[in-house]
C-alpha cells in the first residue's frame, strides 16, 4: 500500500511544471497532415529508408532537418512516424529525427518538452546540452536504450519503463523514471540526480562520481548498495543514496563521500 502511495506522489511529481491548461488547449487543435508535416515526414521517411538500405545514415539527412516546431508539434508528428513503427529500424531513427527536431526548437526559446511514446525508440536525449534554462522533457510511455546518453544539464521525466543504459555518461543532470529501470543506469555519470519509484536492475551506478540515487523500493536500495562503488580510482566516489518513505520523507542511506 506504501509503494502506491509513493508511486501516486511519483507521478504527480512527474507532471509537476508542465502546463495542463496549455497541453488541453492544444488538443483542441486537429493535428492536420498539412503541406509542411508532409515535407518533415518525407524527410523521416527518407532517413529510415537510407538506414534499411545502408544500415548507416546519410549526413545530410540529419543536417537538412532544420524546422521549428514547438514542444506540441513535435509530439504531434512523432504520432504520425507510428505509420512506420513495425519497421526494423524505426526506434533507432525515429530518436535521431525527434532528437534533432527538439534540439531546433530548444535552441530557438521552446521548452518543457513532452512526448506520449507508444512504440519506445532508442536514444533521446543522446548528447543533449542544456544551460541557464536546463533542457526539460516529460516522456508519458517506455523508452528504450541510452535515453539522456551523454547529456549535460537536462531534467528527464519518464511515466513508464526506463531500458538500459539510462544517463550514461550524464553531467549534472536529472532523472525521475516511474517503471522499471535496465542495466547499466548512470554509468559514469557525473554529479547527476537519478530518482528510482519501481525496481532498478543490476549494475546500476557503476563508475559513477558525485551523484545522487534515491529509491522508494527497499529492493530498488538494496540493489544499490551491492554495485554502488564506495571508490573510483582510489577516491570517493561522493556518491549518495538515499531512501524515500512512504510520506516522501527522505533518509540518507549511504553517504560515499564523508
Amino acid at each position: 500500500m506504501e509503494v502506491e502511495v509513493i508511486k501516486r506522489k511519483g507521478i504527480d511529481s512527474l507532471v509537476r511544471g508542465y502546463s495542463p491548461g496549455k497541453v488541453e488547449e492544444e488538443k483542441k487543435t486537429s493535428v492536420v497532415l498539412n503541406h509542411d508535416s508532409k515535407q518533415l515526414l518525407a524527410k523521416y521517411e527518407q532517413m529510415l529508408q537510407h538506414k534499411e538500405d545502408t544500415y548507416s545514415y546519410d549526413e545530410d539527412d540529419i543536417l537538412g532537418i532544420t524546422e521549428i516546431l514547438t514542444p506540441f508539434q513535435i509530439n504531434a508528428f512523432l504520432q504520425l512516424t507510428l505509420f512506420h513503427k513495425t519497421r526494423r529500424w524505426y526506434g533507432v531513427t525515429v530518436g535521431t529525427f525527434i532528437n534533432k527536431l527538439i534540439r531546433n526548437s530548444y535552441t530557438k526559446g521552446h521548452n518543457d518538452f513532452y512526448l506520449n511514446v507508444t512504440a519506445p525508440f532508442n536514444s533521446l536525449g543522446l548528447e543533449w546540452k542544456g544551460h541557464e534554462s536546463r533542457l526539460s522533457i516529460l516522456v508519458l510511455g517506455d523508452i528504450n536504450d541510452h535515453c539522456g546518453d551523454r547529456g549535460r544539464d537536462l531534467d528527464i521525466k519518464i511515466d513508464g519503463n526506463a531500458r538500459h543504459w539510462l544517463g550514461y555518461g550524464s553531467i549534472n543532470s536529472s532523472f525521475q523514471v516511474q517503471g522499471k529501470v535496465g542495466s547499466y543506469c548512470a554509468f559514469l555519470a557525473h554529479g547527476s540526480t537519478f530518482t528510482f519509484y519501481s525496481d532498478v536492475l543490476q549494475r546500476c551506478g557503476e563508475r559513477s562520481k558525485l551523484c545522487t540515487f534515491k529509491a522508494t523500493k527497499e529492493s530498488s536500495l538494496h540493489s544499490l548498495l551491492d554495485i554502488f562503488p564506495s571508490q573510483i580510482e582510489g577516491r570517493a566516489s561522493g556518491n549518495r543514496v538515499i531512501f524515500i518513505h512512504a510520506d516522501c520523507r527522505e533518509e540518507m542511506i549511504k553517504d560515499y563521500g564523508s
